[in-house]
């Protein structure tokens, strides 16, 4: 069945093209067969080649780019929480260097970087004379405190955790880290930086709410359930290229709202559409689906928090008994429809680290009934589900699943925007299942681990791991060479799931974004910062 469901999946997304536009730190880490080896990077291709873009010619000055968001948006300060600020923050915030969907990193606030394997080091020049929209001038010290301060807010395992991170003058930054490690250049250069001055001022409260960039456009108005409005930086500290005057962006959680207001052309694009009834009516209105060259997948996964130890789900075996007594490929289908399929892999089956031999799951009513019976549940018990309004319809399966083994679990909707901070994190709940989706990129196999689903990640706080898995995810993080690193992660992520059950993967699916005729753009960022607004601009319509 989920070979099948596989398979169907794949043979849908080439005949029909999807993909996924999303948000992930991901990057292309190169070759690390000599690991002793020091490497620099200018921030150009591997010719020495900037990346292409469309010619000027035909871009159209001016006019509002309008687009919808699927939840509130908030927590503007990502070393607190990089949340959904990802989707949007790129108008006015920028890393140290776009990834660009070519796979390589090209300068932005960075003039330069060199990374050195066999110090550890990652050695960071910022070009002289940018200035925040507030005037605050950008200088070495600013991107120490954006990291450092990462230490406050447990989010330091996004750039991996350096053991030191010093300004070595006003214009370079050093950072070191204590073992070797193959991504530190991909987790630090596609990350924002922040004032240190405003956040001296003004504090965190302040920062979650309101947006201090170096980018071309400014934060103009934000009404926390309604949207947010950018508009074009007049002291931006670089030259231009013809772009819109505006960006604007609605909260739309409602799909059936959001695809009249497309249809409506009162939105100029659409992302991350699976729903085979929506792309129905898409491409029934003339609309052809676009694929992200950067081949993402969505990944919904339920984290199971067990940090009380008297709680039924800090048993493994019956974590075990619940996974193999829910039809995942059944889940699957009814959630998200053919475009959906399952698999016992963490992130998708176009992952390099990905085997057939990972798929051992089997979906057997009787024989978990009687697994859950073994472990001293024959009665099963109570739980909670806690996941967002776009999780509905997979969550209320897994309750109907749930009650068929005679657990009796509540559905719980929550703010999206909390359910990454505080509950897949274990910060609001001592207990339970929380849905969460991130995109999952095959050139970056080590973002999501590293960020989340590690002993290292945030999601560590909800989870009480054992010992062996600890020592395995030590043994990822040393590896020297890629061919190591794709071995290791496989067996971390058959440990974590198959043996432990410390997250059940739910579905993967792959998607499509559709554009108006008079929205273009040129290029993708595969960096987890949204796009480059220089990539965008609109017709007059």
């Amino acid at each position: 069945m989920r070979k099948l469901s596989r398979m169907l999946a794949f043979v849908l997304a080439v005949s029909m093209l999807f993909g996924l536009v999303a948000c992930s730190n991901s990057s292309n880490p190169g070759s690390a067969d000599n690991a002793a080896d020091t490497s620099t990077t200018q921030g150009t291709g591997p010719d020495g080649s900037q990346p292409e873009q469309a010619s000027a010619d035909g871009r159209h000055q001016g006019g509002t780019v309008n687009a919808g968001l699927g939840r509130n948006p908030g927590d503007f300060f990502t070393p607190y929480n990089a949340g959904v600020v990802n989707s949007y923050g790129w108008a006015a915030l920028e890393p140290l260097a776009w990834r660009k969907s070519d796979g390589n990193f090209y300068p932005v606030l960075a003039e330069s970087w060199e990374m050195n394997n066999e110090d550890n080091t990652l050695t960071i020049k910022l070009r002289d004379g940018i200035t925040f929209s507030n005037g605050d001038s950008l200088n070495a010290e600013d991107v120490v405190f954006t990291h450092t301060v990462r230490n406050e807010f447990g989010t330091q395992t996004a750039i991996g955790s350096p053991t030191k991170i010093e300004a070595l003058d006003e214009l370079t930054v050093q950072f070191t880290w204590e073992d070797f490690g193959l991504n530190y250049e991909q987790m630090v250069l596609p990350q924002y930086i922040y004032s240190k001055e405003t956040y001296d001022e003004m504090g965190l409260d302040w920062m979650l709410n309101h947006m201090v960039g170096t980018g071309p456009y400014v934060l103009d108005e934000y009404i926390p359930d309604v949207g947010l409005t950018f508009v074009r930086n007049e002291n931006y500290w670089s030259e231009t290229i013809p772009g819109p005057d505006s960006f604007k962006w609605t909260v739309i959680p409602d799909t059936t709202a959001n695809l009249a207001a497309f249809l409506n052309g009162e939105l100029d694009y659409m992302i991350q559409v699976s729903d085979p009834n929506v792309i129905q009516q898409l491409e029934s209105n003339g609309f052809e689906g676009i694929v992200d060259p950067t081949a993402q997948v969505f990944c919904c996964q339920i984290q199971i928090i067990n940090k009380d130890p008297n709680d039924p789900l800090s048993n493994p075996d019956v974590r075990a008994a619940v996974y193999n007594g829910i039809d995942w490929d059944d889940l699957a289908l009814t959630a998200i429809g053919p475009l959906a399929y399952h698999s016992d892999m963490i992130g998708a089956d176009n992952m390099p680290y990905y085997k057939e031999s990972i798929e051992q799951s089997e979906f057997n009513l009787e024989a978990a009934k009687k697994a859950l019976a073994d472990a001293g549940y024959p009665d099963g018990f109570e739980t909670v589900i806690y996941g967002a309004s776009s999780d509905a319809a997979a969550m209320t399966y897994m309750q109907a699943a749930l009650d068929a083994l005679g657990i009796k679990a509540e559905v719980v909707t929550v703010d999206p925007s909390l359910r990454g901070s505080e509950y897949v994190t274990g910060k609001s709940v001592d207990a339970g299942f929380v849905f969460s989706g991130y995109g999952f990129n095959p050139n970056n196999p080590m973002d999501r681990f590293n960020k989340f689903i590690s002993p290292d990640g945030t999601w560590a706080g909800g989870v009480t791991y054992e010992q062996e898995l600890v020592d395995l995810w030590e043994q990822v993080k040393a590896a020297k060479t890629l061919e190591e690193q794709t071995e290791l992660l496989y067996q971390y992520c058959d440990m974590y799931v198959n043996k432990y059950h410390y997250m059940f993967p739910a579905y993967n699916s792959t998607s499509l974004s559709f554009r108006q005729p008079w929205y273009h753009q040129s290029d993708l960022v595969n960096g987890g910062n949204g796009n480059d607004p220089f990539e965008i601009w609109v017709d007059e319509h």
